[in-house]
């Protein structure tokens, strides 16, 4: 008898156990009710993109030219003294020149896209107009076509291949 076919100690239950594949042993196993997911992300921790966004939404007061309080939102201001800066800085210049391209691009794209899918409805409503006139006029012109000129007869090429 191998170590591997040897019976681990008794259960609780008084019963033997057999170690082997899908049956670890004993003081290995799961406890009983833990329910716990291993491996997981616990319940309740954000990921970094969570906590990016709530921290941009959050809203701060920040005092005006004017001495005026108003309230913002984190990513506004961030921009808002971004863009202030970049008067002075030459680098944060070239920056918000950079994103100003990438967020112009961005929207023309989307603006392309819901300019091309307008064309595509008024395109289709175009053909649904123009469809059935289409095919009614090429059923008459064929069917015009066929009273005026009757078959061409087949050319057989052998015998038994004749045509009445």
């Amino acid at each position: 008898m191998s170590d591997d076919d040897a019976p681990s100690p008794p259960r609780t239950d008084g019963r033997p156990y057999r170690v082997g594949y899908g049956k670890p042993p004993a003081e290995h196993q799961f406890r009983k009710n833990d329910g716990r997911k291993r491996g997981r992300r616990p319940k309740g921790s954000q990921n970094l993109k969570t906590l990016v966004r709530k921290e941009h939404a959050r809203m701060v007061r920040l005092r005006g030219k004017d001495g005026q309080v108003k309230q913002r939102t984190a990513l506004a201001a961030m921009v808002q003294q971004d863009v202030a800066e970049a008067f002075e800085n030459h680098r944060v210049r070239a920056r918000q020149f950079d994103l100003a391209d990438r967020y112009d691009a961005e929207d023309e794209a989307r603006a392309g896209a819901r300019k091309s899918e307008a064309l595509a409805a008024e395109d289709a409503a175009i053909l649904a107009r123009y469809l059935p006139a289409a095919l009614e006029e090429q059923t008459s012109a064929s069917a015009e076509q066929s009273t005026a000129h009757p078959p061409a007869p087949s050319l057989s090429s052998g015998p038994g291949d004749e045509t009445p």
